[in-house]
């Protein structure tokens, strides 16, 4: 049988308060992050942003643990995967802007011996900004090991059923409790989905990633109702939101933190549950923007309650999913290196 490779791709962050800086200077310097910025004057901007932000982000870091969650969790996840797969199986992470890098986890693969390998994103919707980017690292990392394996690239998995299911699952079993309770609440819960927002610039040059978001949310609802309807159980009010946009050019809308403060205004909502939808393990986005930032905001406003789903982590099923997209992709027919 031929040696097989799976590289887990995902964004990583900071191990340590000493890597904010380099880690922002990375991720503001690739080309899909700063669209259309010519690469001297792009790396001008990258060291400027790290110099100006990396202050406020290392408190940030130092409010969660830090360092970012994210690495040891993916960790975890490539350990499980290994597992489940077995021995015909390589598997090794690659980060696009932190440590272990995608040159580093090819390079392995490539000593190995692998023959053909499989690019899977821990992105389940496509972006520019994520998962062609980790692709347009693996490339290079081809090109400059002049290596060039059979190679299957997973573009999204956002329809997957089982992903889905565990989202919608997720929700259920907080509404679940909040019903058993319901008499010492004074209002409903609002259901609030939060996915990772972007520039508007990209989703202008024809990223994909909204409407894959959107038909995301779509589906987990529909599973949802289902779940509720069959419990005897009220589907709650929802909308969708994006969090974590940078600058003061327009990303997409609403904001999240605008959205928090609508909702109490214009609808007097004061019980809040998030459900992040664009992320597989906790990270500063869901660490400290939805657990810690959002959460002092909605206090602050008046919210009685707030509290958030949990996103995959170290969960078997998100191992589960991750194994039969790698079997699936294997049993078609090879592509080109190449995935432009």
């Amino acid at each position: 049988m031929k040696k097989r490779g799976v590289l887990l791709l995902n964004f990583g962050g900071p191990w340590s308060l000493g890597q904010v800086r380099p880690f922002l200077f990375e991720l503001f310097r690739d080309p899909e992050i700063l669209i259309g910025v010519p690469g001297p004057i792009r790396t001008l901007i990258a060291a400027a942003i790290a110099l100006i932000k990396g202050g406020e982000s290392k408190l940030n870091y130092a409010r969660i643990g830090g360092f970012s969650p994210q690495l040891s969790w993916t960790e975890k996840q490539a350990m499980q995967l290994q597992e489940l797969l077995g021995d015909d199986y390589r598997v090794e992470i690659g980060m696009r802007a932190s440590s272990p890098k995608i040159l580093e986890a090819v390079k392995k693969l490539f000593d190995a011996g692998v023959e053909e390998i499989v690019c899977l994103p821990l992105f389940p919707q496509y972006s520019f900004t994520t998962t062609k980017s980790a692709f347009n690292a693996v490339t290079a990392a081809f090109e400059f090991l002049r290596w060039y394996p059979k190679v299957e690239w997973v573009r999204s998995w956002y329809r997957d059923v089982e992903y889905i299911d565990w989202i919608a699952e997720s929700i259920f079993t907080e509404l679940k409790k909040d019903s058993a309770s319901s008499g010492e609440k004074d209002s409903r819960l609002y259901l609030l989905f939060s996915a990772h927002s972007l520039p508007l610039k990209t989703v202008a040059a024809g990223d994909p990633y909204p409407t894959e978001t959107k038909e995301t949310v779509d589906l987990i609802v529909r599973s949802l109702e289902l779940k509720l309807k069959a419990a005897g159980l009220q589907m709650p009010v929802w909308s969708l939101a994006f969090q974590s946009r940078n600058g003061k050019m327009p990303w997409l809308q609403p904001y999240l933190e605008d959205e928090i403060e609508r909702l109490n205004r214009e609808e007097n909502v004061t019980r809040l549950l998030i459900a992040p939808v664009s992320f597989v393990s906790d990270h500063i986005e869901t660490s400290f923007e939805l657990d810690l930032l959002y959460a002092e905001q909605a206090k602050e406003i008046g919210y009685t309650e707030y509290r958030r789903t949990p996103v995959f982590n170290g969960s078997s099923t998100l191992t589960k999913i991750l194994a039969k997209i790698v079997k699936a992709q294997v049993l078609e027919k090879t592509h080109d290196w190449n995935p432009r």
